[in-house]
């Protein structure tokens, strides 16, 4: 098995800082996986694999049983809550950073 390494170790130090949620940490992991560690991750998460592979071909990553909204409604919604919702200091930091609509 493979070792984590000095540079992968010091990149985590980067999710560390952002907070992100365990489920968070694990789908990006899933997605990120080759086909080897796929097969052991589902090993230990098979639910949690499945979602994600139902989640990346379904339209928006919306599941309908599961999510308590519709691609209809997620659509509608105002795209900076969900940057303001993991970024540090939200959208404003984002606007900032980036520049906003010069008028």
């Amino acid at each position: 098995m493979p070792k984590i390494g000095h540079y992968s170790y010091k990149q985590s130090a980067i999710l560390d800082c952002m907070s992100f949620d365990f489920y968070a940490l694990l789908a990006a992991l899933i997605k990120a996986a080759d086909t080897d560690n796929l097969e052991r991750l589902r090993q230990v998460f098979p639910e949690q694999v499945q979602e994600v592979i139902e989640r990346r071909n379904a339209p928006y990553a919306i599941l309908p049983a599961q999510d308590k909204f519709t691609v209809e409604q997620y659509l509608e919604r105002n795209p900076w809550d969900e940057l303001n919702a993991f970024l540090p200091r939200g959208a404003q930091w984002f606007i900032e950073m980036f520049g906003g609509d010069d008028e």
